[in-house]
């Protein structure tokens, strides 16, 4: 598990997970999103109300950005690659356990005491247009 830069005059913000199963990608969920939520206003992205998570089985990665009514919003994308998860080779099982655990990452860190939503977050995959996470 480690951060590495797109670009070098930018942030760390791919971040290279050894998870294979659930709960592993769900605590590396919360590192990015934690990371994000840290540098959002560096990011310039403190207008934004929703973070979307677009889940792409094909290269084995989930990219996550600041967004306001499906536009991105600042200055970075991140990327959570999960390439241990992504050598079975099944898009579907990647979605599944993706979006499992992008619930689990949700329910656990994003509510305030009032048990009230933190931000608004979506989710998009390969085949799918991006739909808001209820929980």
């Amino acid at each position: 598990m480690s951060w590495r830069r797109m670009n070098p005059d930018e942030p760390e913000t791919i971040y290279t997970s050894n998870a294979t199963e659930l709960e592993q990608l769900t605590a590396d969920l919360k590192t990015v999103a934690d990371r994000i939520i840290e540098n959002r206003k560096n990011d310039e992205a403190t207008e934004a109300k929703q973070l979307l998570f677009f889940i792409n089985a094909t290269n084995g990665y989930i990219r996550i950005l600041w967004t306001n009514e499906n536009k991105a919003v600042g200055n970075w994308v991140y990327h959570l690659d999960v390439p241990k998860l992504h050598e079975g080779g099944d898009a579907f099982v990647f979605d599944k356990i993706c979006y499992s655990a992008l619930w689990d990452y949700a329910e656990e860190n994003n509510f305030d005491e009032e048990y009230e939503p933190i931000y608004d977050i979506f989710y998009k995959t390969e085949l799918t247009d991006a739909e808001e996470l209820l929980i």
